[in-house]
């Protein structure tokens, strides 16, 4: 994640550095960072589908998945090896490399989005769950999003020349002529963002909502707060086009680079924090239960996309800062399909179970507020608990993904509703 921030962050101003970048100390990171980067995606690649083969349950057609993966990322590692070859062999590089690697890549974001989101949808039509219904679409705002920034960056790139050299041009072009195609596709873009992002972070409250009791409600305020940096990072790019004559643009424009900055450096935040909600959920899960590793392959998979989908290589710099992450879009959502599939289902067994013991614990409300014994407390715990169990049993049996609470968990559920229910009561 650090190499990935650096190489995100040099891309958003590798016009205005060039000198830096084209030196020795430049083109050294950049190695560095390459080799991070084929190093980094075979290890974590490998680790996940270790994961899934330890599985108690495999999705299906996860193993034809796997395979096209592996595939797909022996070839972006390929064409990273080549980039950086041609750079110390040659002082130069072929600009389609670029325009390989994000088609290569984004496109595989759009099959495995794609097939997240007929999974997430299928089991909403069997089950309403809100947080699988939010992540479904935020699956399928990714994939519009994906398709316009091909389409985007392979248009800008195919004006570049053949080689890239030292001596070339850095421009960050994303101008377009009003009226014409490129509109069209840059808008499309730009407005599938911040979609994508208030999905995802609906989702993301949904599911720590469901979970404040494990992370606390000062972490819960946090996580679900910060993402609103990203927002109004947005709007400070935005404000000089809304608000041209105020002395805020003119302090903008006079140094243009913290703008570009700030606004790379929130979309990384956000990503970030989104998958820490996940890791914070998964760290109070219990050792053993499935969940608690796909809901950090998730977490992590949020990270890393978070970084990879903010950065561009529309500038087409020397040496080609922003491929090791443009190169990464595929991997990193690889890792949501198969860490967000199994959460979102979790999560929405476990609303689901949540509901059935409250439920079942209000229509004994009357036995519980004229109770005079302990034992007859527990032998009503017993029914209500065994019902849970045998439901959750149901629903892993039918979605291939279990719940995330244990025994203990629905024990001190059913406590927490059973003490409310005889505190109404008196």
């Amino acid at each position: 994640m650090t190499f990935l921030i650096i190489d995100s962050q040099i891309s958003v101003i590798a016009d205005i550095v060039v000198p830096q970048i084209v030196s020795f100390w430049g083109i050294a990171l950049f190695v560095t960072i390459s080799t991070v980067y084929v190093v980094g995606q075979y290890l974590i690649f490998e680790m996940v589908k270790s994961k899934i083969r330890q599985s108690k349950f495999k999705p299906s057609h996860i193993d034809i998945t796997e395979k096209f993966v592996t595939v797909i990322q022996y070839i972006l590692a390929a064409i990273m090896i080549t980039a950086v070859i041609e750079v110390l062999a040659m002082a130069a590089y072929h600009t389609d490399l670029l325009i390989v690697a994000t088609t290569i890549s984004y496109g595989l974001a759009i099959i495995l989005m794609g097939f997240l989101a007929w999974r997430l949808f299928s089991w909403f039509r069997i089950n309403k769950s809100l947080v699988v219904l939010l992540y479904g679409l935020a699956a399928s705002t990714i994939i519009v999003n994906s398709v316009a920034t091909i389409l985007f960056f392979d248009i800008v790139l195919l004006e570049k020349s053949d080689l890239t050299t030292p001596e070339s041009e850095v421009i960050f072009d994303t101008g377009y002529e009003p009226g014409t195609t490129k509109e069209i596709i840059v808008q499309l873009q730009g407005y599938t963002l911040p979609i994508f992002l208030l999905l995802i972070w609906g989702g993301t409250i949904i599911l720590l909502r469901n979970n404040i009791y494990r992370i606390g409600k000062i972490k819960f305020g946090v996580l679900v707060t910060f993402p609103a940096v990203y927002f109004l990072a947005f709007y400070i790019l935005l404000y000089p086009t809304i608000y041209p004559d105020s002395p805020i643009t003119q302090a903008i424009d006079e140094n243009f680079m913290t703008t570009f900055l700030l606004y790379n450096g929130a979309g990384i935040i956000i990503g970030i924090l989104f998958g820490l909600g996940f890791l914070s959920v998964a760290r109070f899960i219990s050792h053993g239960n499935d969940v608690r590793d796909y809901m950090s392959i998730a977490g992590y998979g949020f990270m890393i996309f978070g970084t990879a989908g903010i950065t561009t290589v529309l500038q087409a710099a020397y040496p080609p800062y922003g491929l090791p992450n443009v190169s990464f879009v595929g991997l990193a959502a690889f890792l949501i399909l198969v860490g967000l599939h199994h959460s979102a289902i979790s999560v929405a067994q476990d609303s689901r179970l949540r509901h059935l013991i409250r439920s079942s614990a209000l229509k004994e409300s009357r036995l519980l507020g004229s109770m005079g014994s302990a034992q007859m407390t527990q032998d009503l715990q017993n029914k209500i608990i065994a019902v849970a169990k045998e439901n959750a049993q149901l629903m892993e049996q039918k979605s291939g993904t279990e719940p995330s609470l244990t025994d203990e968990d629905i024990t001190n559920y059913l406590n927490r509703v059973i003490n409310e229910v005889k505190q109404k009561g008196s």
